[in-house]
């Protein structure tokens, strides 16, 4: 097989004894890649388990937390190394990442509706703020294309969050009035065209991070198939990459902050 993957106890009994019966049976490798995880530790520091008594209920974590939210906390630290769980850390991940982006898709939502707007696609950046997050969205979808391409799923999450950041707090407060003021009808049709264009594409960017989550945006979204998980997985367009406008933007912002 192409991907094998489990935790790093199971090396010697697992990952060789494959190894070995499909040498001695087939003359060939068993797989041709392998993830090793690993443990899962709980507060207290010991590997988690049943018998130790400080395994945690995945039910209880998706009722209380959510399961796309404990599947961001697991997936954003490399997955070879020792992860301690926290319930509560996890919920901190919902509300910084999850909770953000929902918010970021209400204030479309209510704009777009007040506007009459139905997905149109841009047809010409207006602002330099469109331009750059643009670039940041296409930048964010070629990470996270990397990472899972290389088996380094934290590099796809943080790429997520930092994007997800960018666009709430940047992005969409930079721009807020673009969405309602009706003396530029250009410019605020580019505001509405932009930020769809980077909700539906983080949608699908997402998708395997975050499945329900993911495909409820998609669906607000009125994306083009039933699911996002029978869409394709988003391409980097790198015609829209522009490096140097991200690096000026930063530069913006670490001004800005420094001054706050």
């Amino acid at each position: 097989v192409d991907l094998i993957s489990e935790t790093v106890d199971q090396t010697r009994g697992w990952f060789y004894t494959q190894h070995v019966v499909g040498s001695l049976l087939f003359d060939q490798a068993a797989f041709d890649s392998v993830l090793v995880m690993g443990n899962v530790v709980g507060e207290d520091g010991r590997k988690m388990s049943h018998g130790s008594g400080n395994a945690v209920l995945s039910e209880d974590v998706f009722g209380t937390v959510g399961a796309d939210a404990a599947r961001l906390y697991l997936l954003r630290s490399p997955v070879w190394q020792t992860i301690g769980f926290s319930a509560e850390d996890a919920r901190k991940t919902m509300v910084g990442t999850l909770t953000r982006l929902l918010n970021v898709y209400s204030f479309f939502a209510s704009n777009a509706n007040s506007y009459g707007y139905s997905g149109q696609p841009a047809v010409g950046r207006t602002h330099d703020l469109d331009r750059w997050i643009v670039s940041r969205l296409n930048s964010t979808v070629g990470e996270c294309r990397s990472g899972f391409d290389s088996l380094e799923v934290h590099r796809s999450v943080r790429a997520v969050e930092s994007f997800v950041d960018d666009l709430s707090n940047w992005y969409v407060r930079r721009s807020r009035r673009r969405f309602w003021e009706d003396g530029d009808p250009e410019d605020r049709f580019s505001a509405h065209a932009t930020l769809n264009e980077c909700l539906l594409t983080l949608s699908r960017a997402m998708a395997p991070l975050t499945p329900f989550f993911s495909d409820w945006l998609y669906r607000s979204l009125g994306g083009p198939e039933e699911s996002v998980h029978l869409d394709s997985y988003p391409l980097a367009d790198t015609a829209q990459v522009n490096l140097a406008l991200e690096h000026q933007m930063r530069v913006v912002r670490d001004t800005v902050e420094a001054g706050w």
